[in-house]
């Protein structure tokens, strides 16, 4: 079941300790925020798997996207995004803009299937050093629909 947090349902999930900057705490910061949205994805009262994101002016900015190691690699990251994609054409989004570790072949191809390009290299942008890669994917306005572009980096 997909829903969107809010307070009352924050204090009804368990966080499983796999799942990566996963605390009520963060989520609790988070929801204080009247551009966040957070999306999550629970089992039996678990949380395992959520989307949060940023609407600011006519962007959204994916700033995390995590699912529990037991639980990947069954689409819920993908369900996630629809529901995101979704909410980019009823705010009239016009770009949608995230950051990947260069080396997650995985994510980078799943954000690939939505739409989104590869349009900035950041060195050393992950705190051990990693590249990251900034990727965006933009929406004509009036339909939603994504526009296809290709790399530009």
């Amino acid at each position: 079941m997909i829903f969107l947090l809010d307070r009352l349902r924050l204090e009804t999930l368990t966080f499983p300790p796999d799942l990566p900057n996963a605390c009520a705490r963060a989520f609790e910061e988070e929801l204080q925020r009247p551009w966040s949205r957070i999306w999550c994805i629970e089992e039996e009262g678990t949380l395992v798997a959520f989307l949060s994101v940023w609407f600011v002016a006519d962007e959204v900015h994916v700033i995390d996207v995590a699912t529990a190691v037991s639980h990947r690699r069954r689409g819920l990251a993908r369900a996630l995004l629809f529901v995101m994609f979704d909410e980019t054409k009823k705010q009239h989004s016009r770009l949608a803009v995230l950051e990947v570790r260069r080396s997650n072949v995985s994510a980078i191809a799943l954000y690939r299937a939505f739409g989104f390009y590869a349009a900035h290299l950041r060195p050393a942008y992950y705190a051990d050093g990693e590249d990251g890669v900034e990727m965006h994917c933009v929406f004509d306005v009036g339909s939603g629909a994504v526009v296809v572009r290709g790399d530009e980096v």
